[in-house]
């Protein structure tokens, strides 16, 4: 979808599909650490900047920063997921926690993100 959307944007900016970009990782596109898909991002061309909470000491990343990297098109944004994980070999719930999960923010409002 990013690269897609900045392809529209400007014919010069590669494009990929997801199977392409998760290809390097193997079949499952799971648990692909975000540095690792900027990595292959960086090889059509595409430059990751990043902005993490506590970075500097004491930053928040609030709503209005990312209301304004969306001013320039859609965002890939790592959050931490309170779900369940289920164990994949024997279909067992491995319980709630903090996982990382890396999704992509096209607009965000007071009252829902897309």
């Amino acid at each position: 979808m990013l690269t897609e959307y900045y392809h529209a944007q400007n014919g010069t900016y590669a494009t990929a599909t997801p199977a392409q970009l998760q290809a390097p990782f193997g079949n499952s596109g799971t648990n692909i650490a975000m540095s690792d898909m900027s990595s292959e991002l960086s090889k059509l061309g595409y430059k990751a900047s990043w902005t993490f909470n506590g970075d500097p000491p004491g930053k928040v990343v609030t709503f209005s920063d990312l209301q304004s990297a969306l001013k320039d098109g859609p965002v890939a944004v790592v959050t931490k997921s309170q779900a369940c994980r289920v164990k994949r070999r024997d279909g067992t719930i491995d319980g709630s926690g903090n996982y990382p999960h890396a999704l992509v923010v096209t607009a965000i409002g007071n009252d829902s993100v897309r």
